[in-house]
């Protein structure tokens, strides 16, 4: 059974769609519970992804996942999702430039030293 997992459009645009599974090992790994196992890597991710995997299954046993049409068709909710998605992304592919060039003045300065003190309030 396929099913949809998470933002695609978002997942593409990283180079990579993941499984839902992995998503959640890798939340579960940046989490303050896993911080506090004493554990090597292999076995820490084993565990995160076992900890992922049984989360699903138990998820689907209580039918918390829909599969994905077979028809490629989508609820209305879904395009609309999808294309607030595409849309937001295309806008800042067009602003995001004029944003970075906005801004690098204020970078710079922060980089090359500290921000000059303003009036104080009084």
């Amino acid at each position: 059974m396929e099913n949809y997992f998470g933002d695609v459009l978002q997942s593409f645009s990283n180079g990579v769609q993941m499984d839902l599974r992995l998503k959640l090992a890798i939340e579960f790994l940046k989490s303050p519970l896993a911080s506090d196992v004493n554990a090597a890597p292999d076995d820490l991710a084993t565990y995160a992804l076992d900890v992922a995997t049984f989360l699903l299954d138990e998820a689907a046993s209580r039918g918390l996942l829909k599969p994905l049409p077979e028809d490629d068709g989508l609820s209305s909710v879904m395009r609309k999702h999808l294309r607030r998605n595409a849309r937001a992304q295309a806008f800042m592919q067009v602003v995001g430039p004029e944003l970075a060039q906005d801004e690098q003045p204020k970078v710079a300065i922060g980089v090359n030293g500290p921000l000059p003190a303003g009036p104080r309030r009084q």
